[in-house]
């Protein structure tokens, strides 16, 4: 597992930021993982996030 880290990107012309739970390596590359409770998914700054984070993070 790696230190916390800062995502940056620019998304549908805003500026966001994110520091994921980990990251994985794997053959096909890195894996970005965020951990939140399943009933979170439902809440739209949730579910935009995970939508631009690499690989649409992972849900526990």
């Amino acid at each position: 597992m790696a230190p916390p880290f800062l995502l940056k990107a620019v998304v549908e012309g805003q500026a966001r930021k994110q520091i994921p739970d980990c990251i994985l390596t794997t053959e096909q590359g890195p894996v970005v993982v965020d951990v939140k409770p399943h009933r979170r998914l439902s809440t739209p700054g949730v579910a935009f996030t995970f939508a631009w984070t690499p690989a649409g993070g992972r849900v526990a």
